[in-house]
């Protein structure tokens, strides 16, 4: 298998759902970002897909077992309707699973790919840093760099 076959099957094509479409500014936005909007968005996209989240949890553990931080555990939406950001290994595994391109998912738990490079450039290079999602649609605010940074 060639690494372009691999990527494919890793991130492949998405599926049109009412999940993905974009959201404009308004009360349809708002609306959106909460958890336990996200969570049911998790849960209507399986059902589109013809599974339950006890089914995407035993598929994982056969895959990768349940030690694995691929692991997608049968509360997984309990977790993400109480505020628990999902781990970056089980959205590769929902990816994975369901056939839903990486950055769909991505923009489903509230992380914004265009801002990664901006904040790769602010952070500081030496150290771990823990980015998380945006709540409720708040932008932080980061001040500008003094000149000559």
């Amino acid at each position: 298998m060639n690494a372009s076959a691999a990527v494919c099957g890793v991130f492949g094509m998405a599926r049109a759902g009412p999940a993905f479409r974009r959201i404009e500014g308004g009360e349809d936005a708002e609306r959106q970002c909460g958890w336990g909007t996200r969570a049911e968005s998790v849960r209507n996209i399986l059902c589109q897909d013809g599974r339950t989240i006890t089914q995407l949890s035993a598929a994982t553990r056969r895959c990768y077992g349940s030690r694995s931080p691929y692991f997608i555990p049968p509360s997984f939406l309990y977790q993400l309707r109480n505020g628990v950001t999902p781990h970056v290994c089980q959205i590769v595994a929902l990816s994975e699973n369901t056939g839903f391109r990486f950055a769909d998912w991505l923009r489903i738990f509230g992380f914004d790919l265009h801002q990664i490079p901006r904040l790769q450039i602010r952070l500081h290079p030496e150290r771990t840093t823990r980015v998380t999602p945006m709540e409720d649609c708040f932008e932080p605010f980061l001040p500008e760099p003094p000149f000559g940074y």
